[in-house]
């Protein structure tokens, strides 16, 4: 790792990373392990390649501590080996801001209590508890399946997206990925809120729901642009 921050005896606090930049990195550029209140702002992190998770920021749980309330601010990320930002299912509380995560990379958000705003990423977003994003750009979002530990049974994160675009990647702007979760758990299904977003696609599919992972969709005041493949240009799509 470039940087890597954890507490072995105690969760961390206060801890604050600005103005570095991390690369040629096998592992991650920023590890932080089990801090409460971390702060990484103005970092700049690429070319990281090597062994997994090949992350620009990797927030895990270290030593039997979580990561709390975590922000990521001001960073430019590019050129990493699988995912841009990773955030643990165990931690609690992130805010990703004003990001430029670049790539056809996985941001993924496996926590509760996350907020993603006014950040542009190339990639996908991977959700897997219930996230926030708000005035930000994504290529595609992946609902992913997760385990709920109350009940032992797989369930869908919860998405809730505000005056955000949708640009579309290989085929589906935002695709929805089920795992053992079938019709009859409706109960355990996602619920997706799209209000004030757009969404754009070059192939032929503004908006692809796979299986029977949604519980409840909601659009308002979203608008769907489709390319003509004759014309090449934009069309709204009703």
């Amino acid at each position: 790792d470039g940087i890597a921050v954890s507490g072995k005896s105690m969760q961390c606090e206060g801890v604050l990373i600005e103005n570095c930049v991390a690369h040629s990195c096998y592992r991650n550029g920023i590890t932080i392990g089990g801090c409460k209140g971390a702060i990484v702002r103005n970092c700049r992190i690429y070319n990281i390649h090597g062994n997994a998770p090949q992350a620009g920021i990797d927030l895990e749980a270290e030593y039997g501590h979580i990561n709390e309330d975590s922000t990521v601010e001001g960073c430019h990320i590019s050129d990493c080996g699988l995912y841009t930002i990773i955030h643990s299912s165990v931690s609690d509380g992130l805010l990703v801001k004003n990001c430029y995560l670049e790539g056809h990379l996985t941001t993924a958000i496996y926590s509760d209590n996350a907020v993603i705003e006014g950040t542009t990423i190339t990639g996908r977003v991977g959700v897997r508890n219930n996230v926030t994003v708000r005035n930000s750009t994504c290529g595609s979002v992946l609902i992913a399946a997760y385990k709920d530990n109350n009940t032992g049974t797989n369930k869908f994160a919860d998405l809730e997206m505000k005056d955000c675009t949708i640009a579309g990647i290989n085929g589906t702007p935002l695709i929805n990925s089920t795992s053992d979760v079938t019709a009859a758990d409706s109960d355990k299904l996602a619920v997706l809120d799209f209000s004030g977003c757009t969404f754009y696609q070059s192939n032929n599919y503004v908006f692809s729901c796979v299986g029977n992972s949604v519980g409840e969709l909601y659009f308002d005041k979203c608008t769907f642009h489709q390319k003509n493949a004759s014309t090449e240009n934009w069309i709204t799509v009703a």
